[in-house]
């Protein structure tokens, strides 16, 4: 389990930035800003693999902000 993993885990993740902490600029995010979803590890590309209501997409882990843990 990597760091990353066990930092976001589990928990509900909202969406809100189209920059990253390495500042680069993810502009198919922009269509997921407000949105929430939960966190269910850590993809291959070193983002977060994230679950909406009706799919999976894969944030760069600086463009979430953790809200809450999922029940």
């Amino acid at each position: 389990m990597t760091h990353q993993e066990v930092l976001y885990l589990g928990k509900t993740a909202l969406v809100y930035s189209l920059k990253s902490k390495s500042q680069k600029m993810h502009f198919y995010v922009k269509k997921y800003i407000g949105k929430q979803g939960v966190v269910l590890g850590e993809a291959k590309n070193g983002m977060l693999q994230i679950k909406f209501k009706t799919h999976t997409r894969n944030i760069p882990a600086g463009c979430v902000e953790i809200v809450g843990t999922s029940e």
